[in-house]
């Protein structure tokens, strides 16, 4: 190393004043690294609830209603994903689709569905759902980070096709979605979907059908490759 290279002398740990400062907490956590209070290093970590029969290790999502807990089944020794309602997230309306989510997957045995292990009730009263833990990452996820949409084509094929072998299941037995998205479908590490989120589905079998939204007036259609008309 050259001998004429400029060398800047840092404090040592113990007499840094501002690390002093911190330590002693005189220093204001908005001030430590210009980070506010808001930035998640100083946020506190969510609460895990416990799970009779189980024990949760860590969240692994949270949306506006709820969130999906990794947990290990003390009976059966397995890795298990469980969703619980957030605290003001446990309404009636709530309750009634995680009661959906298990009726609908427990009729819908398919590679491409996710079952639910268990519905339970912890100890204020909230429902849970037990469910296979499904390792990979959300479609709406894989489709923003790809360059062009032309950009590992044949993978999203094959994920389309998956998607659409598990939603013509469902419709052979009488289920509809109804909230089919990508944030909805799992991909895992070898191609593998998960159709996910079986909450807001309907059961055709089951009470009266809502009413349908008006349907779109008709359009030209593009251009396809010709067929030959019915004789």
């Amino acid at each position: 190393m050259p001998d004429d290279l400029p060398v800047t002398r840092l404090p040592a740990p113990d007499t840094d004043p501002e690390l002093t400062r911190v330590r002693s907490g005189a220093a204001s956590t908005d001030a430590v690294a210009g980070l506010s209070t808001d930035h998640p290093l100083y946020r506190s970590p969510p609460q895990l609830p416990a799970v009779p029969g189980y024990r949760v290790t860590h969240e692994i999502a949270r949306g506006g209603m709820g969130c999906v807990l990794a947990a290990r089944d003390l009976v059966l020794d397995r890795d298990v994903a469980i969703k619980v309602l957030l605290p003001g997230g446990d309404t009636a309306d709530a309750a009634r689709r995680f009661v959906t989510e298990s009726k609908v997957t427990a009729q819908l045995p398919h590679p491409n569905v996710p079952p639910v292990y268990a519905l339970g009730t912890l100890g204020d009263g909230s429902p849970f759902l037990v469910m296979k833990l499904v390792a990979g990452r959300t479609l709406a996820a894989l489709l923003e980070q790809r360059g062009a949409p032309g950009d590992d084509l044949s993978r999203f094929v094959q994920a389309f096709e998956q998607v659409c072998l598990a939603v013509g299941f469902a419709h052979s037995q009488g289920v509809v979605h109804r909230d089919l998205k990508p944030a909805n479908i799992m991909v895992g590490a070898f191609g593998e979907v998960q159709v996910m989120d079986w909450g807001l589905a309907r059961l055709l079998n089951e009470g009266p059908t809502p009413p349908r939204a008006p349907r779109p007036r008709a359009t030209r259609p593009r251009a396809t490759r010709p067929r030959a008309a019915p004789a």
